[in-house]
Formats: C-alpha cells, sequence, structure tokens
C-alpha cells in the first residue's frame, strides 16, 4: 500500500514538474503564454523536483532489497564480513548525505522557505552532483530500513505476537 501511494504521489510529482516547465520554458513552448504564471511554474518546479528526489529515493529504497539479493547471487556462499562492510560503507554514504542535507539546505528547498537555487559555479559540478548522490543514498537507505521494520512488524502482527 505504501509503495502504491508513493507511485501516485510520484506521478503527481512528475506531471507537476512538466506541467511547469512547459509553463517556463521560453524556447520550446514560446507560444505558451500565461501571463502572472512565471513565479508559481517556478515555485511549482522546483517543489516538485525536490519532493520528487525525496519520493522516488525512497521508492527506490523500498526496492533495494532485490538489488541486494541480486549482489549476493554473485558469490556461492553469504558472508559476514561482506554483509557488514557493505553496511558500514552504506551507514557512512549515508552519514555523509545527511551533512550534504544539512549543507545544501534541502529541507528548505523542501518546505519552500528558499524559492532559487544557489549554485556556486567556482566549486564545480562534481562535489554538488556527489552532494545530492549521497542526499539520495540517504533517503533509499531509510526507505530500505523502513521497509525492513515494516515488514518484520507485518509478520508480527499476523503471527498475533502483539
Amino acid at each position: 500500500m505504501i509503495q502504491t501511494v508513493l507511485v501516485i504521489i510520484m506521478l503527481i510529482l512528475i506531471m507537476g514538474s512538466m506541467i511547469s516547465g512547459i509553463l517556463l520554458s521560453n524556447h520550446i513552448f514560446k507560444w505558451i503564454k500565461i501571463s502572472g504564471t512565471y513565479m508559481t511554474a517556478r515555485q511549482i518546479h522546483m517543489f516538485c523536483a525536490y519532493w520528487g528526489l525525496v519520493v522516488m529515493s525512497l521508492h527506490l529504497g523500498f526496492y533495494w532489497n532485490i538489488a541486494v539479493a541480486m549482489v549476493g547471487r554473485l558469490w556461492e556462499h553469504l558472508s559476514v564480513i561482506r554483509t557488514w562492510a557493505a553496511r558500514s560503507v552504506a551507514t557512512t554514504i549515508a552519514g555523509y548525505g545527511l551533512y550534504a542535507f544539512y549543507r545544501r539546505q534541502i529541507g528548505d528547498y523542501l518546505i519552500m522557505r528558499m524559492h532559487f537555487i544557489f549554485y556556486d559555479y567556482e566549486k564545480g559540478i562534481f562535489p554538488f552532483l556527489l552532494d545530492y548522490l549521497a542526499v539520495m543514498i540517504l533517503i533509499a537507505f531509510i526507505g530500505y530500513y523502513s521497509g525492513v521494520f515494516l515488514k518484520k512488524t507485518g509478520k508480527r502482527n499476523r503471527k498475533g505476537s502483539y
């Protein structure tokens, strides 16, 4: 049920990005001119882009168990060391993602406290992309472990433990 809600929200956010992008376009859709919509379309576009990042990353996290299972099939035997090494790497990247979330002020964009993106051209694109990738991994990490938790509590409830 959670996945269905996430997919519906994702569809709404993608549609919002597309429609607001069309209203913002000054090249492809020059003939569409609706006066007074530029700032509203820009805010909707920012809102949909940032919340889309969150929802898509959560969606990825809920399905991450499939990727984990596929990688696990590369080896014949399970390895506790390999498992804990992968978890340590994921936790480290998620920790950096938390730092990047704060440093890039993504929370402010999510609640629309900031309406314009500040991009420092002197620092380059690579650190910017790495920070956003780390934030995506953080949110996918949260989604993955939330899914694990929900599956465990769902199994307990079906067995009659609680």
